[in-house]
């Protein structure tokens, strides 16, 4: 309407010369709207990266100094460790004194404990490629690592189920994947209670193998889900906080993803994802 009472108040070229550069100045301004949004975006992309790369970096230079406090351990506490944990289980088999008897068996099990927290500090520091290799994911294998934790854990009133359907290979070093499970397995037991049960479920899904480790415990408190993949982070008196961040470094080493979350009926969920790989005949 106003285009046309511009056309009756002036001359034609009059009007259409006013009205070209109302066009011009709106063109121009949403040019420069869209222009400025544009750069904003690009300016927020590039500070971000920014950010991770630092983060990145800062997490590198952690790992350095972990990696060389490692070595520290292994050769400064672990060699002495063992010859405590040694000489104590040698008087616990000689003595007959009861009383002696059980302080020795606590420097045992103390000794044990702080061997498990050296070796925890150094599995985080190990500064290897855990894709460096492949592993077949089936039955048998998720037995025997269930069976290595029976042996360290008390597990006899917990039930442990198995489903899959078929053996799914990843790109993950076998000795890293059996890690990546004792951790996890170990996790599971210690929260449930009798009668608990803890559920491995395997299966592959558009490339990716989808392992879920679920038990019947209390579950993940909220502050747990937000820091769980934090190194020394742990909601147990006794715990070195190591454990989760272990297996969140495998994973992502493997180009994998790892979450945990909380089943609605209650318990921990743990959920996996892993390249698989296609294996040749020759090597299944």
């Amino acid at each position: 309407e106003k285009k046309y009472i511009l056309r009756l108040a002036l001359h034609n070229w009059q009007a259409d010369q006013i009205i070209n550069r109302a066009r011009t100045g709106a063109t121009i301004l949403l040019t420069v709207t869209v222009g400025a949004w544009i750069l904003g975006l690009l300016f927020m992309k590039v500070l971000r990266r920014e950010v991770l790369l630092k983060e990145k970096i800062a997490k590198q230079s952690q790992m350095a100094k972990l990696g060389e406090l490692g070595a520290v351990l292994a050769h400064e506490v672990r060699t002495p460790l063992a010859g405590i944990k040694g000489y104590a289980q040698l008087i616990t088999e000689k003595i007959t004194d009861e009383r002696l008897k059980k302080f020795s068996n606590l420097i045992t099990q103390e000794a044990i404990r702080l061997e498990g927290l050296v070796n925890d500090l150094l599995d985080y520091a190990r500064n290897d490629n855990p894709a460096d290799g492949d592993t077949c994911i089936n039955r048998e294998l998720l037995i025997s690592i269930w069976n290595i934790i029976s042996e360290k854990e008390n597990v006899d009133k917990i039930n442990f189920e198995v489903a899959i359907a078929k053996e799914v290979w990843v790109k993950c070093r076998k000795e890293r994947f059996w890690q990546l499970l004792i951790n996890l397995f170990s996790n599971a037991v210690q929260a449930v209670q009798p009668e608990g049960v803890v559920k491995v479920t395997v299966t592959e899904k558009q490339g990716m193998a989808v392992i879920i480790v679920q038990d019947t415990g209390p579950g993940f408190t909220e502050e747990a889900i937000k820091k769980a993949f934090e190194p020394f982070f742990t909601t147990r008196a006794r715990g070195s906080g190591l454990g989760l961040a272990v297996c969140h470094k495998i994973v992502e080493g493997c180009g994998g993803k790892i979450s945990i979350s909380n089943a609605k009926e209650g318990g921990a969920i743990i959920t996996i994802t892993l390249p698989t790989i296609k294996i040749m005949e020759d090597k299944r």
